[in-house]
């Protein structure tokens, strides 16, 4: 099996720039999927770069994310128990906490938040867990607990990020729209949603048909 060799990032942001440049060359933007599957490969390559230029700047904060957890948890250690925690953090701790900080904030929660409810709302009624120590807070079933106390504010959440996701594919399939077909129509009402004198419900009917309208122009040519 070949040995796969990685890619210099120099590449991607080069094939980015050839990829817009030609695009516009060859005038293959006048039809609808190929200009918005462009925009999507743009964006994707564009997310990529972000991404990997910053990697040293996530490991950083994920470090700071677990010392966060460690710094909250002794401080309310000390305030339930009025004793410092007795034992020093371990590789495996921090491995844990690691852990609980990627659950938290894939469910988009903080270690605050998840700390403030395990000290102040579940141990005060649970003593049998007192003191409680890092093995339990970062427990499948301590974090299992919060997630599910917390789960109509988490599906809330997704289900704004998924509106979110939704305009913002709706936004650029109307500004290609705008670039294919030059109808300034699109731009009259980009603004009124950008103004909230539309919902995204309407815009959306406005833009599938515009977008029917102008591929059935391109078949007939």
């Amino acid at each position: 099996m070949a040995e796969r060799r990685s890619v210099p990032l120099d590449n991607f942001e080069l094939f980015r720039t050839w990829l817009v440049t030609h695009a516009k060359v060859y005038g293959v933007r006048t039809d609808m999927d190929v200009a918005h599957h462009i925009d999507m490969l743009v964006e994707s390559l564009e997310r990529y770069l972000f991404e990997t230029s910053h990697k040293g700047k996530n490991r950083r904060r994920r470090e700071s994310e677990r010392r966060r957890f460690v710094a909250i948890f002794q401080r309310k250690f000390l305030e339930m128990t009025d004793l410092e925690y007795p034992k020093e953090m371990t590789p495996v701790d921090m491995r844990a906490i690691s852990i609980v900080c990627e659950k938290l904030e894939g469910k988009g929660c903080t270690v605050e938040q998840y700390l403030a409810w395990l000290f102040d709302d579940f141990l005060p009624d649970n003593e049998q867990f007192c003191p409680p120590y890092v093995k339990f807070a970062c427990s499948d079933y301590a974090v299992t607990t919060f997630l599910f106390k917390e789960r109509d504010v988490i599906r809330e959440r997704r289900k704004n990020e998924q509106v979110a996701k939704e305009e913002q594919d709706l936004l650029r399939r109307a500004r290609v729209l705008v670039r294919t077909t030059k109808d300034e129509s699109v731009v009259v009402l980009l603004k009124r949603f950008a103004e909230g004198g539309i919902m995204m419900s309407e815009l959306r009917k406005e833009i599938l048909q515009r977008e029917a309208v102008y591929e059935k122009a391109q078949r007939g040519k």
